[in-house]
């Protein structure tokens, strides 16, 4: 069962040839035509049913992400090659991914770094807004004492 299917490509139930006599088709004849055309009919529905499978779209996207890894891998290593042999356009495009992945990290960090500060704020504030409802009660217990 293939699943390398093309659906602009799908024929059901193609006729059979016509008979050129003019003779009328027999029962056999027709009940021979409808079941080659129930066999293709299933054939058909099996290899669509196949292409939209999970485990078939996980496959082809993992072919399909496996194959763009490779070639960027290829263009990557002759960059790199490139740019080690001296090439000015090279050494610019290594120059611009360097800084890149450098900005990158400097903003995943600051991110991770803020989320933190943050939480800190906010239990400064909670603490601050406990102890002064801490003071005013203690301030309501003593006027209430005297």
């Amino acid at each position: 069962m293939s699943t390398n299917l093309d659906p602009r490509n799908v024929t059901v139930g193609e006729s059979a040839p016509a008979s050129t006599s003019s003779e009328p088709r027999t029962e056999a004849q027709i009940a021979a035509d409808l079941e080659r055309q129930r066999a293709e009919l299933a054939a058909t529905i099996d290899q669509l049913y196949a292409r939209v499978q999970p485990a078939a779209l996980a496959q082809e996207a993992k072919d399909e992400a496996s194959a763009r890894f490779a070639s960027f891998k290829e263009s990557a290593s002759l960059t790199l090659q490139d740019a080690a042999g001296g090439n000015a356009e090279a050494l610019k495009k290594v120059g611009i991914v360097a800084l890149s992945a450098i900005g990158t990290i400097g903003v995943i960090v600051l991110l991770a770094t803020r989320s933190s500060r943050r939480s800190r704020r906010e239990a400064r504030r909670a603490a601050r807004e406990a102890a002064a409802h801490t003071l005013a009660a203690l301030k309501s217990d003593v006027t209430e004492a005297l």
